[in-house]
C-alpha cells in the first residue's frame, strides 16, 4: 500500500511538472524557448576569448610558415 501510495504521488508531480514546464516554454508570457535560445554574457565571453585566440593561432603559424620559407631558401 505504502509503495503504491509512493509511486502515485511521483505519477503526480511528474505529470504537475510536465505541465508547468511545458506552460512556461510554451506559454503566451513564458517566453521560455527565447530565453533558452538566449547567449548567457559568461559564454558570449568565452566565445569572443576563442576568437582571439583563433586569430592569434593563425597570425602565429603564419609567422612561422614566414620563418620556415626563409629557413629553406637560405640552405
Amino acid at each position: 500500500m505504502a509503495l503504491h501510495l509512493v509511486f502515485s504521488v511521483q505519477n503526480l508531480v511528474n505529470k504537475e511538472l510536465e505541465k508547468e514546464i511545458v506552460y512556461e516554454l510554451m506559454g503566451p508570457n513564458g517566453g521560455g524557448i527565447e530565453r533558452l535560445l538566449d547567449e548567457s554574457p559568461v559564454v558570449a565571453a568565452k566565445r569572443e576569448k576563442l576568437k582571439r585566440s583563433i586569430s592569434l593561432l593563425k597570425e602565429a603559424k603564419d609567422v612561422v610558415s614566414r620563418i620556415m620559407d626563409r629557413i629553406a631558401t637560405n640552405a
